[in-house]
């Protein structure tokens, strides 16, 4: 029979051995060594690394400008392509291109029913703009120079009515003179204007000159280029004098839609000597 002593003494739990004894610190608390070292050098690499990119990045302002170098350039590019396939190539005067798109243009001139209409009316008289001038004169001016060829104003005749005092100008508006894509501009159209309502204030001056003193425009519809269009002008009689001439006019296009109208007031100078244009203007 064990004794009490024995069987309390196998019970008993023995002592952990030395050698497997673990340190509570190496339990609880990670080594701080690699931990720092490995930190250290990641900010070192971090630090390296961002002042290595900072250098070879370009300043703010010079990104800003090469943007907007680039995204001009890719835009003048694709509109310039899209004008060129909307509206097609547009002739230089004086080339054998715009030599024969002037001859396709005085065929469809011809064609005209306001063009059989005029003829037909005894009370008007024809004949081309400008022919007043020489050519070295016509070279020298806006309207029969800049502006001349198939690309602007390709055509322009002039059907004059002496009785009612009235002019209606047949003209062609190439698409040289595009505001908007396949639109005439604003401005094309007051020169236009201006000088068919002086043809008419200047035909009912006995001195046969003037200068414009005042141009009202009234722009009502867009004017579509590449068409023939009308502008009629009408001296009116009861607002002028003897140096004063009041005219108004409008511009129909090829559908017969009023687009735009004008009043013009001009003047005979008292103390300005000016050329008399004659008949041809």
């Amino acid at each position: 029979m064990l004794r009490p002593q024995l069987l309390l003494r196998a019970f008993r739990p023995r002592p952990a051995q030395q050698s497997e004894a673990i340190p509570t610190s190496s339990l609880h608390t990670p080594s701080r060594l690699p931990h720092r070292s490995f930190a250290h050098s990641a900010q070192q690499v971090h630090y390296s690394n961002g002042a290595h990119h900072q250098g070879r990045r370009w300043p703010r302002h010079l990104r800003s400008l090469f943007y907007a170098i680039s995204f001009f350039s890719l835009g003048y590019w694709t509109t310039n392509r899209m004008f060129d396939s909307f509206i097609g190539h547009i002739p230089d005067p004086g080339t054998p291109e715009d030599e024969r798109k002037l001859s396709e243009l005085r065929t469809r001139f011809e064609k005209l029913a306001i063009v059989k209409k005029l003829r037909k009316d005894p009370e008007f008289v024809e004949w081309e703009a400008y022919t007043n001038f020489s050519e070295e004169e016509k070279a020298g001016r806006l309207t029969s120079g800049l502006l001349k060829g198939s690309r602007a104003l390709a055509i322009q005749r002039i059907f004059w009515n002496e009785t009612e005092k009235k002019a209606v100008t047949v003209v062609y508006f190439g698409e040289g003179l595009n505001g908007w894509p396949s639109v005439v501009h604003g401005g094309a159209l007051g020169i236009v204007l201006d000088e068919s309502l002086g043809r008419v204030a200047l035909r009912s001056f006995a001195a046969q000159t003037g200068v414009t003193a005042n141009l009202n425009l009234h722009y009502r519809k867009p004017v579509n280029s590449g068409q023939f269009c009308t502008v009629t002008a009408q001296y009116d009689a009861e607002r002028s004098t003897e140096r004063k001439a009041v005219v108004n006019g409008e511009v129909k296009d090829s559908m017969g839609r009023v687009c735009t109208e004008a009043t013009a007031l001009f003047v005979v100078p008292k103390r300005l000597a000016l050329r008399k244009l004659g008949d041809g203007f």
